[in-house]
């Protein structure tokens, strides 16, 4: 584990806030909570938590929180010439299906997710 058999207060990180180290804009920042086991190629499991900043403008390959048609959808977001893609992991496979979001949809970025947040004692039980 790199530690040796004496955990030394050098290893020992001093106390800290966690909002000043990830929260870039307080106000524009949310943590939402997946829902599906639909993004674990992506690295995102069931019940993980991710923070998401709404005041972010998604870049090509960025997780990201959107609204289409009406719902909610996590996908990697790619944007080729005019054309947006959220690319969405088909439920129990590794492929990944790209969602072409047309401008006839009714689309619009909720937020970038930032960080994810998995529980590891969970994981460790499975």
């Amino acid at each position: 584990m790199g530690f040796g058999t004496n955990l030394t207060e050098e290893y020992l990180e001093p106390g800290f806030d966690l909002n000043e180290i990830l929260v870039k804009s307080p106000s524009s920042t949310f943590f939402v909570r997946v829902g599906s086991e639909d993004l674990q190629k992506m690295g995102i499991r069931k019940n993980d938590i991710l923070l998401v900043d709404r005041a972010l403008t998604p870049s090509n390959g960025d997780l990201v929180l959107a609204v289409l048609d009406g719902d909610f959808i996590l996908g990697r977001y790619k944007r080729l010439k005019n054309t947006i893609y959220i690319y969405k992991q088909i439920l129990h496979t590794k492929e990944l299906k790209p969602i072409e979001v047309s401008t006839d949809r009714d689309f619009f970025v909720w937020g970038v997710a930032v960080y994810s947040f998995h529980n590891l004692r969970e994981q460790s039980a499975r």
